[in-house]
């Protein structure tokens, strides 16, 4: 039998690699959270080009009219009207705004789910006069 060789950790090593773990923990999750909402705010804005390319299309058929609300785009221009990749259900329906003299639109995610990138409500968004609007 070997005397004098240690068995295990003591409770101050224990200690400090728990303390490591913590300041990494403190490190990694806002950072994380904050990649999310930028990475859902991306996904944002695509469906937002993707429904104006919809809303052109139906002004190309309609001798240049804007539809009253998203849901009268038919399935020949878009099948599903996207909503926000952060769980929120019926975003952009709720954030369109139309007007026929002269034909305008604008498209907004109305989503509250990408306050972890510090994206301010309504952004990002889509107007027929500007074009992709936000972050």
């Amino acid at each position: 039998m070997v005397r004098g060789t240690p068995r295990g950790f003591t409770l101050i090593e224990v200690m400090i690699v728990l303390a490591v773990i913590a300041v990494l923990a403190a490190v990694i999750i806002p950072n994380y959270v904050r990649s999310r909402g930028l990475g859902q705010a991306s996904a944002c804005k695509s469906n937002l080009r993707n429904l104006a390319s919809a809303i052109e299309s139906y002004m190309l058929d309609n001798a240049g009219r804007v539809p009253q609300v998203l849901a009268d785009l038919p399935p020949l221009h878009i099948n599903v009207i996207p909503t926000c990749p952060g769980g929120a259900a019926n975003t952009c329906s709720g954030g369109y705004e139309s007007s026929q003299n002269p034909a305008a639109y604008t498209i907004a995610c109305q989503g509250s789910n990408h306050a972890g990138a510090g994206i301010p409500p309504n952004l990002p968004q889509f107007a027929s006069s500007q074009g992709l609007v936000g972050p």
